[in-house]
């Protein structure tokens, strides 16, 4: 049986980058730009049979919101995607009411966008969680898997109805493997299994420790877009707004931590996802972590920093993430790292009053102690401490993330090697090494 896809208002070389990672032979394409063909079949009862509605917005004398009402209206059951770019004003609660199931902010969300299209090509999809959610004993109604990037696998690991096996636990944590997978449609289950036992893991609300990620990676998501919409009324009180709400989630889910669970806290913030929410969720907890841990800056700064770090990417050409890395030329190199002040721009083109030095950390935070990093190539103090742990939280997210066809590295392999790249002061990394180290031997 064939599916089609409508893609409405989207170009033609995105549309065959997004076929590309559907993988699909059985689903066809049909595009249109033009909105009146769309409605007037609508309006005559002709509903074809999509299987997926991708919605760009090179559409003309449309608007976003008419758009999403018309397919709500006649196409009700399929999901329907907005396909926009940081360039492009609008309010996500308001595109989520008329009828979208999730917006993409290109190129920013290339990542997360193709991650989406490939769920949807696949029989089956999975949702991380914690390993640290799980105990011996525990016993779930659904088959719990581990993921093997060499290979792309989901490989059954404990099983539907089996106690979880106290050794097969500790094989898993001694291999410091972070994660475990459910099955996406079970994870409903998953949490009210979390609930019925009340574990938990901070601060006394009855959170699982992949509840909270989840609820906090949805508040990180929620601040980048309030960057992106359109503000209404004074621009200086609505960018007063969004600090407030920055602070809130820092404070509520982020500077909220046990002293006394250091190490077991970063490593539970290694991921396995490349969604930019989830990188700036973890990297902007690793940044307090450790500044908590060296005594180094304000981790309320640090965690600011990371959750904006890299939102300049929405203004890089979007035809930039749909070649691989390894291709760029050295013109494209260029263009990807102005991110860091575009960040700046985007931030400030908010009427966001930055604290303290939340601005330096996130310009300097890809500059390399021997001065060969960017923008400035500054090296050595020229660069502000807090800049350089906020870089040693984004290599070290990046190093330890389980991604397909990626070497990933233990946590204490992961900041050995940006000790031996030498691209902080020794004086953080030696100090990180020693603790990592020390919260090794009290692993059980």
């Amino acid at each position: 049986m064939s599916f089609k896809v409508l893609y409405i208002g989207v170009g033609t070389d995105m549309i065959s980058h997004m076929q590309n990672h559907l993988a699909k032979p059985e689903y066809d394409k049909y595009e249109t730009d033009n909105f009146s063909v769309i409605k007037d079949k609508l309006e005559s009862g002709q509903v074809d049979p999509y299987a997926l509605i991708f919605c760009g917005t090179e559409l003309k004398n449309v608007s976003i919101q008419e758009l999403g009402q018309l397919l709500r209206y006649g196409y009700e059951a399929i999901p329907a995607f907005l396909i926009t770019t940081g360039n492009t004003k609008f309010n996500y609660q308001d595109v989520i009411k008329n009828g979208f199931g999730e917006v993409f902010v290109l190129p920013l969300d290339m990542n997360k966008l193709e991650n989406c299209l490939t769920e949807l090509a696949q029989e089956a999809s999975f949702h991380s969680v914690k390993i640290f959610d799980l105990k011996a004993g525990d016993v779930f109604d659904f088959d719990i898997h581990i993921f093997m990037p060499v290979n792309k696998k989901y490989v059954k690991y404990f099983f539907a109805g089996v106690p979880v096996d106290v050794e097969r636990l500790k094989r898993l944590k001694s291999q410091s493997v972070p994660m475990v997978f459910v099955p996406k449609e079970r994870m409903k289950a998953f949490y009210k299994y979390m609930s019925s036992r009340l574990f938990d893991i901070d601060s006394g609300k009855g959170l699982s420790a992949s509840e909270r990620q989840a609820k906090l990676e949805t508040s990180v998501r929620g601040l980048v877009m309030n960057v992106f919409e359109k503000d209404k009324g004074n621009p200086f009180e609505a960018g007063r707004k969004k600090m407030e709400d920055l602070n809130a989630v820092v404070n509520e889910f982020i500077l909220k931590k046990d002293p006394g669970e250091w190490y077991q806290t970063v490593l539970a913030n290694v991921g396995s996802d490349k969604d930019p929410y989830a990188h700036a969720t973890r990297v902007s907890t690793l940044a307090a972590l450790f500044s908590l841990a060296l005594n180094i800056g304000k981790p309320a700064e640090l965690s600011a920093a990371g959750v904006f770090h890299d939102i300049g990417i929405a203004s890089l050409p979007v035809e930039l993430f749909r070649t691989k890395e390894e291709l760029w030329t050295s013109y494209e190199w260029e263009l990807f790292h102005l991110h860091p002040e575009l960040s700046i721009k985007y931030l400030k083109e908010k009427k966001m009053m930055l604290p303290g030095n939340v601005e330096k950390i996130i310009l300097q935070h890809h500059e390399n102690w021997d001065g060969t990093g960017y923008p400035k190539k500054l090296n050595r103090d020229k660069i502000l401490m807090e800049a350089q742990l906020l870089r040693v939280a984004d290599e070290f997210d990046y190093l330890t993330r389980y991604e397909a066809n990626k070497k990933v590295m233990k946590p204490i392999e992961a900041i050995k090697d940006i000790q031996r790249r030498n691209i902080v002061n020794p004086a953080i990394t030696n100090n990180l090494a020693v603790m990592f180290e020390e919260g090794e031997k009290n692993i059980e």
